[in-house]
């Protein structure tokens, strides 16, 4: 006797080749297809693999199992469910091999926003919430860069979120030039452009590009781009305006949804920095390596134990 719910239940041989046919479908799938031709309900499709022995015409083959030799309801269910289930895994892979049709709604980035430096791990997430016109971002960003992150390999992953302050009109410039990076040659370069920038932060302080016009200070960037191995020309198509009135560029968007970050995030000064997706007040951006390292080692300890 089996044991259904608490209850004795009769090993029928109608039990048995119920069971044995669910056995068939969960391993090999067999006679899936066939249910699914016949555009019955999910139920009947499952009766469909349970065949009486000797059906052999066309209407005993093409008629609902159930209604010849029923197995047992629970079984029925059983396989029901994973007829469904077959049914929802095929539907989403012929979803996924369709080109999808661009949701409605402001748009939305496909991945996650921030530029993590290579190398990092999955123990610890560090943000820093930077203006490539901030000195203080500059202080910081040189130290994390040059005698933090690469200590802690494997381990943390930094990543580079752009704050543009409006105070300084050219800050919009300099990190959509950072992306335009970051687009024409990865992650790599786009950390090595930005510590170049904050190392000749200087040239584009307020007071020395008063009198310059947007695309001279793209085309000053651009060639700091060229002295760490990108394209300058590539850079500045990127930069290139779209097309008449507020068309933006092609890094714009991105920019848009940079700033929409850090104003969700509650970040209005720069630097800041988040750890594992909380803000860290007690970072500062006088901190040494040493005292990076005694902030990060407990936290990685603590994620390894």
């Amino acid at each position: 006797m089996f044991a259904e719910h608490g209850r004795p239940v009769a090993r029928s041989r109608s039990g048995f080749r119920a069971i044995s046919a669910l056995m068939s479908v969960a391993a090999a799938g067999v006679g899936v297809g066939l249910a699914f031709a016949q555009g019955y309900p999910s139920e009947q499709k499952a009766a469909l693999l349970f065949s009486a022995p000797g059906r052999s015409s066309p209407q005993q083959r093409s008629a609902p199992a159930a209604l010849i030799d029923a197995p047992p309801p629970a079984v029925v269910r059983t396989a029901a469910s994973l007829l469904a289930r077959s049914a929802t895994s095929s539907s989403s892979s012929s979803r996924l091999a369709v080109r999808a049709e661009k949701p409605g709604g402001p748009p939305m980035p496909s991945v996650p926003l921030g530029v993590a430096r290579p190398g990092g791990g999955e123990l610890v997430r560090v943000e820093l919430f930077l203006d490539l016109c901030c000195p203080f971002s500059a202080k910081l960003f040189k130290t994390v860069s040059t005698l933090v992150a690469p200590q802690y390999e494997g381990k943390v992953t930094f990543v580079v979120h752009s704050v543009a302050h409006p105070w300084h009109a050219q800050s919009s410039y300099m990190h959509e030039a950072s992306l335009a990076v970051l687009d024409v040659a990865g992650a790599d370069k786009f950390w090595e452009f930005s510590g170049e920038v904050f190392a000749q932060q200087s040239r584009f302080f307020d007071d020395m590009v008063y009198d310059k016009t947007r695309n001279d200070i793209y085309k000053e960037l651009a060639e700091i781009a060229a002295s760490v191995g990108v394209d300058s020309a590539s850079v500045l198509e990127r930069l290139r305006l779209a097309g008449p009135g507020n068309a933006g560029n092609a890094v714009t968007q991105r920019l848009k949804w940079a700033t929409k970050l850090h104003r969700t995030r509650g970040v209005h000064v720069t630097p800041s920095v988040h750890l594992n997706f909380l803000e860290a007040g007690i970072v500062s951006s006088g901190w040494s390596a040493d005292e990076w390292n005694n902030f990060l080692d407990y936290h990685v300890q603590e994620e390894t134990r």
